[in-house]
């Protein structure tokens, strides 16, 4: 009898099962978390660029990060003075509406532009910013 022969009609046994049953459980696993992680990578945005009309010095720029700090979900504000341009980073699963954003740059006593929603790249800081503050 030939070797493919006897390969294809071999009888499993329970040995052969507990041998495979490990290794097709970390596969269904690692199969599951790709889909899982692709899915919820692509489910929010997590960077917004705003627009403030208005700023014409530097020490406007601390009112209006702090402001927009105080936004539940925010997780980091820089402000770029040059171009006018709040860069708002959101914590993972963070739900910001446009409405808040325009909310807290009014409270500022600022006049809120136009708001562009991006996602932003894992493990990369922005790059933006000639004002920073961290909580």
């Amino acid at each position: 009898m030939a070797l493919h022969k006897r390969v294809l009609h071999k009888r499993v046994t329970m040995t052969d099962v507990r041998r495979w049953r490990p290794a097709a459980c970390v596969g269904a696993v690692l199969w599951i978390g790709g889909l899982l992680s692709g899915a919820l990578a692509a489910e929010a945005p997590r960077e917004a660029l705003a627009i403030v009309k208005g700023v014409a010095m530097p020490f406007n720029v601390y009112g209006i990060v702090s402001r927009l700090q105080q936004i539940p979900g925010v997780d980091h504000v820089s402000f770029d003075l040059s171009h006018g341009l709040a860069d708002i980073m959101l914590k993972p699963g963070a739900a910001v509406t446009d409405e808040q954003i325009r909310q807290a740059i009014i409270n500022a006593s600022f006049t809120p532009g136009d708001i562009r929603w991006k996602p932003a790249p894992e493990n990369e800081p922005s790059a933006r910013g000639s004002a920073t503050l961290r909580p």
